[in-house]
């Protein structure tokens, strides 16, 4: 029945003969025929009929309820022995819509990683990949199945949200505003644990998992209520346009960081013989370009002296680079042969293969995606902080002359490190890299390397009875590194580029083995 299913919704209906044929018409189905199948499968309908079926969603959706109309009650008691109150409504809201965010920001994801890892536990996992199901399918139903449930439990919510309109006191296109930002971070969130369920597949790695994700579920629940609150006590920020920049900047990024997820959990789901790198690469390169663009947009268009000072841009984008390092880690430490089903997808034309080879996957490709990654965007930065103001307070400028000052050398250093811990784990651990255990210990070993350079210098301190080294300032700290370089204060930051470029180039020459 499955595959009738699916076969029924590729095969588009059939057009009389009569009816005149358009272009986009045949188009739109064709679309459709294509993209149906990925929302409307057998995971989404699966997940529903067990979700309906089973008590776990049926006593969640009561509890939550109860609870809601519980403080529904007391917040009307209050509103009644208040009767002067101004804005009864706010008061009303604020109380059931605690209620809610426990319902969309924690039962909903929590239930998506419990239903992703209940395939492993019930041992359904391998029939569920062996279908004719794509995993981009997969990972789409038990998202889609998770966030319908985010629905039905925002219908049942929504006579108290219109009561909160009717009371008074609450701006309609705050509240429209604050309900958008609530599902949409409930979708980021149900696929962030979609993607944590599908990496971790040990049982007692899946428990503390699930012990983490849900504190960190249920830590987001003030927080977003203390958000509400201060919109509602601050309305004149819907009057501002550079709020609207600033939360259109929030929802590409986090729209960017759902699209990594879904990638990855795809890609755990994938044979090994597909392409698992090229989907996650992209997303990377769209996240650099959209805080490149971020970041011009805050120093250009927020007025004239008034956005972004050019110590920000440097420091955002020294922290930019450690998180764009830590992606490429991981892209280095690929096997350099191509799959049997992504050779078939190279260009033919060996000048276009050239230019997308930093997108394909593989080790070596890896490295060319990093160096470019990382040179291009330590340049940008560079250039986006040149028109970008002087911090000022108490009415003085902090910024020196010299457009390098106070943080363009310390972007600078920070570049050379991110592009040390990326080659250094591409050429001593090129060998392990043949089974999926070792490729995982070699990116552990990668992503410790900061700490390891750190530490063995002071190790090494201990013994010599240098007081500098065992306090952390030497040139293997970058966070020491990065502040001399910042203040430029008896420290040559040119000489620690040098040094950690010559580290870079030591690694990556041949050795006689070689």
């Amino acid at each position: 029945m499955t595959d009738a299913t699916i076969d029924a919704v590729d095969v588009p209906a059939p057009v009389p003969s009569g009816a005149p044929k358009s272009k986009a018409n045949v188009g739109l189905t064709a679309w459709f025929s294509r993209s149906l199948p990925d929302f409307i499968n057998p995971v989404l309908v699966k997940e529903v009929r067990q979700a309906q079926r089973g008590k776990v969603f049926a006593f969640t959706l009561i509890v939550t309820l109860v609870l809601a109309l519980f403080g529904a009650t007391g917040a009307a008691l209050q509103i009644e022995s208040k009767y002067f109150n101004s804005s009864p409504g706010q008061m009303f809201f604020s109380s059931v819509y605690v209620f809610f965010n426990m319902a969309v920001l924690v039962v909903v994801p929590f239930q998506a990683f419990v239903s992703m890892g209940s395939e492993h536990d019930d041992n359904t996992f391998e029939m569920l990949v062996l279908s004719n199901l794509k995993p981009r399918q997969i990972v789409m139903g038990k998202i889609a199945a998770a966030l319908t449930q985010g629905l039905m439990f925002g219908l049942t919510f929504l006579p108290f949200v219109v009561t909160a309109f009717l009371l008074r006191g609450v701006d309609l296109t705050v509240l429209t505003i604050i309900l958008a930002m609530t599902a949409f971070a409930s979708t980021v969130l149900t696929t962030f644990a979609v993607m944590m369920s599908a990496v971790v597949r040990k049982r007692l790695l899946r428990v503390l998992t699930m012990v983490a994700l849900a504190g960190g579920l249920f830590s987001l629940v003030p927080a977003s209520l203390a958000a509400c609150q201060e919109w509602f006590s601050s309305p004149e920020l819907f009057g501002d346009p550079a709020f609207y920049a600033v939360m259109v900047q929030f929802v590409l990024f986090m729209a960017v960081a759902a699209a990594l997820f879904f990638a990855t959990a795809c890609n755990m789901l994938a044979h090994e013989e597909e392409n698992r790198s090229t989907n996650i690469r992209v997303a990377v390169t769209l996240l650099c370009l959209i805080t490149l663009g971020a970041m011009a947009y805050n120093v250009m268009f927020l007025g004239v002296g008034g956005g972004m000072p050019r110590e920000a841009v440097h420091g955002l984008g020294v922290g930019s680079l450690f998180f764009l390092a830590a992606f490429c880690i991981f892209f280095v430490l690929e096997p350099d042969r191509l799959g049997r089903r992504v050779e078939p997808s190279v260009p033919k034309n060996r000048l276009l293969a050239l230019a997308v080879s930093p997108w394909l996957p593989g080790g070596s490709r890896g490295v060319v995606f990093a160096g470019l990654h990382i040179t291009l965007f330590t340049a940008a930065i560079l250039v986006i902080a040149i028109p970008a103001a002087a911090y000022r307070w108490m009415g003085t400028g902090t910024a020196p002359p010299s457009l390098m000052f106070p943080g363009g050398w310390a972007l600078i250093v920070a570049g050379a490190y991110c592009m040390l811990y990326t080659l250094a784990p591409a050429v001593t651990l090129r060998r392990l890299q043949g089974t999926t255990g070792k490729r995982n210990a070699a990116r552990l070993i990668g992503l410790c390397l900061p700490l390891l350079l750190m530490v063995l210098p002071t190790i090494f301190g201990l013994f010599v009875d240098d007081r500098s080294m065992q306090e952390f300032e030497h040139v293997g700290n970058p966070g020491w590194a990065i502040d001399q370089s910042w203040d430029s204060g008896g420290f040559r930051p040119a000489s620690s580029v040098l040094l950690v470029l010559a580290t870079c180039l030591l690694y990556t020459s041949p050795s006689p083995r070689d």
